[in-house]
């Protein structure tokens, strides 16, 4: 009886849910359940813009596109399906009461597998044994501050998300590896951070130098976060550190800040290092 309850309330949410003009975050998460990444500007702004459909019919357009039939191809167990799911959802596998339901409500065709996708979504809770509802929100944040930067690469979109967790400090890494603003914390009103890396260096070969981000600043709030990078290879997140193994040649450094309302701001220093003993 309480199964058939449970379902009742999803199958309720769900319905409602698809009544309505759907909103970024439910399509964004639609992204992360059925794809396993965030969503592409393009085709998050069609779907919430230009495509007319409901939540419940975008969900089944999903499993129309060439993406959805490469991650699950015919051959592809129902099984296999619903532990894919929860993995992108909530980096978990189900448990085995609810694998096993949702193996033979999909095995006798009794849901659909964009169905099982929203019911799963909109099930989400937090307990004492998993933080899914955080996990899935963090995602979506995530997501949408990827699609919000009018990103469309689709790797980039599937490694945003890798090591997003219920822990916070992992929404700021995963957005700051990309340079981009946190989606929803940035007031209409807020002036962004300004980042300061600093005058550009010149050193010899096997010489130290010192980076230092401190005269960075925000006007209406603080900084928060630090992360300093040689093309994609993150070097620090302190404000300031030491560099002693560079090689010889130009080093762009790139410095970016986020601020206490999510907005990012970037400065650059350049490191040429010489042939030689010592510093210059």
């Amino acid at each position: 009886m309480k199964k058939l309850v449970y379902v009742l309330v999803i199958l309720t949410t769900l319905l409602r849910a698809s009544e309505e003009v759907p909103a970024k975050e439910e399509v964004a998460k639609l992204y992360v359940a059925t794809f396993n990444r965030a969503p592409d500007f393009s085709g998050l702004n069609y779907w919430t813009n230009d495509s007319g459909l409901r939540l419940s019919q975008i969900a089944e357009s999903f499993f129309d596109q060439p993406e959805t039939r490469e991650l699950y191809p015919s051959g592809n167990s129902n099984r296999s399906f619903i532990q894919s799911v929860y993995a992108n959802l909530f980096n978990r596998e189900p448990d085995t009461a609810g694998w096993n339901y949702w193996e033979d409500e999909l095995n006798s065709n009794r849901f659909s597998k964009n169905s099982f996708i929203l019911a799963v979504i909109n099930g989400a809770q937090d307990n004492d044994i998993s933080h899914d509802k955080t996990i899935l929100e963090n995602k979506t944040k995530v997501g949408l501050s990827f699609s919000e930067a009018k990103l469309s690469d689709m790797n980039d979109a599937k490694s945003i998300l890798v090591g997003v967790s219920d822990d916070e400090t992992t929404i700021t890494s995963a957005v700051m590896q990309f340079g981009i603003s946190l989606y929803g914390n940035k007031s209409s009103a807020n002036v962004a951070p300004i980042a300061n890396a600093g005058e550009d260096l010149y050193i010899y070969v096997g010489g130290e130098v010192y980076l230092d981000a401190s005269n960075s600043s925000d006007n209406d709030g603080k900084i928060v976060s630090y992360e300093w990078k040689e093309n994609d290879i993150v070097l620090s997140t302190k404000s300031s550190f030491y560099k002693s193994d560079l090689s010889v040649g130009v080093h762009t450094i790139t410095l970016i800040v986020m601020d206490d309302d999510g907005e990012i701001s970037s400065d650059t220093v350049s490191i040429t290092v010489e042939e030689g003993y010592g510093k210059i």
